[in-house]
């Protein structure tokens, strides 16, 4: 009959594999969701978007973790929390600096291992502290990694890159799903500007700078090396 044949047909689908990638020697942990009936062809579509409808937020995101010089491995972090001063952002794309290679090849060492590299990144807010306007959920947008004092010899020339007295934890993100920062480092991305090349406007602005500093002006004559 249709029934019995229906019965079979869906008998023989495969069953969702949920796969649980951690970091070396942590416990292993149930998968949140084991009872999805999904199209192997739309496992992530419709993961997505039940998450999305359901307001559902992990405690874990997964990241790219540096143990060593050559050992990089895709493990889980915890997802950040965020102050009133902060935005949450799920990242979308994150370039690769020359910084994140030397680390990577042992040529810059860390201060500290295990880590997750990465700084050139851009993505949507998911969510924002009581004491952040100006942006909102859904808002594009594209985190300096650098935050300044303001106030220090450098600052006060516009020597940004030499601050002294950097503060920490203003900015976090990288090879992981999700990163926060403070209003202060948080540009909007335009409409015509893909996620891709706002996550070039750090590099970009060193070049901008370098440029604008060498006093080479239109019709000068150069030299490339």
């Amino acid at each position: 009959s249709a029934s019995l044949n229906k019965a079979k047909e869906q008998s023989q689908q495969p069953v969702p594999t949920v796969y649980h990638i951690g970091i070396p020697d942590a416990t292993p942990k149930e998968p949140r969701q084991q009872n999805l009936t999904l199209l192997p062809q739309h496992h992530i579509i419709v993961r997505l978007q039940m998450n999305v409808e359901e307001k559902f937020m992990p405690d874990k995101m997964k990241a790219a973790w540096i143990y060593a010089p050559r050992d990089l491995r895709v493990g889980e972090a915890d997802i950040p929390s965020i102050d009133d001063s902060k935005a949450l952002i799920r990242i979308k794309t994150c370039g690769v600096c020359p910084s994140d290679v030397r680390f990577y090849t042992g040529a810059r060492q860390s201060s500290a291992y295990p880590r997750i590299p990465g700084h050139e990144w851009a993505g949507d807010i998911v969510e924002v502290g009581k004491g952040l306007d100006g942006f909102q959920p859904g808002d594009r947008v594209v985190a300096d990694w650098r935050a300044i004092c303001g106030e220090c010899y450098y600052c006060r020339r516009g020597i940004f890159n030499y601050c002294r007295n950097l503060k920490h934890e203003q900015v976090k993100g990288g090879f992981c799903e999700y990163g926060y920062s403070v209003r202060s480092n948080l540009r909007k991305i335009p409409d015509n500007v893909s996620y891709e090349e706002a996550s070039f406007t750090e590099p970009l602005a060193c070049c901008l700078n370098g440029a604008n500093r060498s006093n080479i002006r239109t019709g000068d004559d150069v030299v490339v090396v």
